[in-house]
């Protein structure tokens, strides 16, 4: 048989499950409303939506870096939006990554979009790297990054 301590630390334990459980209507609600939130990741036409004129900050997509098909060569391709003026925010450029075998070249690109944005007036925080990493990557994918950051200006984040 088991002691009344038990029973008072099962219905404890019991209360708290059940009170840490999100109700029933926030496990339903369908809909997001954009006006609650001041961080945006931005691929395509920003000016299309009123309230990211109220953002704080901006995750807006510049690009992509993968293998040319049939080549060991490393290309970025530009996407996204084009060099805006909107100095209010806080701007992070984002960069898909497909591979971690950088060379020079797709970092002196990126620093020069940043300056074409930081020319336009704008406040740019860093760069954003996009990329899956499977678990037994995840080491080369650190280091990948630490050799990132050691060559990126120390004003910008990674």
């Amino acid at each position: 048989m088991r002691s009344p301590i038990y029973a008072i630390w099962l219905c404890c334990c019991s209360s708290f499950l059940v009170a840490g459980q999100p109700s029933l209507a926030a496990m339903v609600q369908t809909q997001v409303d954009a006006n609650q939130y001041t961080s945006f990741w931005i691929w395509g036409n920003i000016q299309s939506a009123a309230y990211l004129a109220k953002a704080k900050v901006l995750y807006i997509l510049q690009g992509e870096v993968r293998m040319i098909k049939g080549t060991q060569h490393s290309t970025l391709i530009p996407q996204g939006v084009s060099v805006l003026n909107i100095p209010q925010q806080k701007v992070w450029l984002v960069f898909r990554n497909h591979h971690l075998n950088w060379t020079d070249q797709e970092l002196n690109i990126i620093l020069r979009r940043i300056k074409q944005w930081e020319h336009s007036g704008n406040h740019i925080q860093g760069i954003q790297i996009d990329f899956d990493a499977r678990t037994n990557d995840l080491r080369q994918y650190a280091l990948f990054l630490a050799k990132l950051k050691k060559n990126l200006p120390l004003k910008y984040q990674l």
